[in-house]
């Protein structure tokens, strides 16, 4: 009964865990990546100012 009642514990902390995982990466991966973008585009504005859309603005990739 209480080795039961452990493994199920243990379970539930581990979808908990998933959760927390899926939550952290949905959260920082987007903040990463406009971290990024706006990385680039600050490297890129002294070379001169064009914003590099290309890539997300055409409808080919979609």
């Amino acid at each position: 009964m209480d080795n039961n009642k452990s493994q199920e514990k243990e379970e539930m902390n581990i979808g908990q865990i998933i959760i927390l995982i899926l939550v952290v990466v949905f959260v920082i991966l987007p903040m990463a990546i406009g971290f990024i973008i706006a990385l680039f585009n600050n490297s890129s504005s002294s070379l001169g100012r064009h914003p590099d859309t290309t890539w997300y603005d055409s409808p080919s990739i979609g």
